[in-house]
């Protein structure tokens, strides 16, 4: 879909019909701006959104999972790494874990494109890893049941300020 001018917002109304129905832009028509790729069955896209790599790591370990090992775009303040759209019963969705690092964009969601350029971080997304894109791991998919909530990140007990002093003083 096609983004205002160096920017992630939409330019058109809408736009979240494309979870589930196929866009009709050419790709030449997004080129010359900035440019989202909707996420959801139509797609066949789920997109891993990690913004802060430093919490996201600290979940990755303590949960023993592994980093993803598919198609990968580096973003203005950290990666989106690409699944296929779980082909099952459920619906993946748009979940957000600001306080573990990470969102989830499905159903209803979009991700920034590749050579798009993030004015506050004033950088532009670029493919990180060229790798074909994966299925979406479990532990992903284990997310959206309530069964399987995200654990909590040590970091988010910790104040701003206590951080700073664990880190000065070993």
């Amino acid at each position: 879909i096609p983004l205002v001018r160096q920017s992630k917002i939409p330019e058109i109304k809408g736009w979240n019909r494309f979870s589930y129905e196929k866009s009709t832009f050419a790709e030449n028509d997004l080129l010359e701006n900035n440019y989202g790729i909707v996420t959801g069955p139509a797609s066949n896209l789920l997109v891993l959104d990690v913004d802060n790599i430093y919490l996201f790591d600290e979940y990755i370990k303590n949960n023993g999972f592994t980093y993803p090992d598919t198609f990968t775009v580096q973003t203005g303040k950290g990666y989106h790494y690409y699944f296929e759209y779980p082909d099952d019963t459920d619906k993946y969705t748009c979940k957000s874990f600001h306080k573990l690092g990470f969102d989830l964009r499905g159903w209803g969601g979009y991700v920034v494109g590749p050579y798009s350029y993030h004015e506050e971080a004033g950088k532009y997304y670029k493919i990180y890893s060229d790798k074909e894109i994966a299925p979406a791991p479990e532990w992903v998919k284990n997310i959206y049941s309530d069964k399987s909530e995200p654990k909590d990140s040590p970091f988010k007990k910790v104040k701003n300020k206590e951080i700073v002093s664990l880190i000065e003083n070993g």
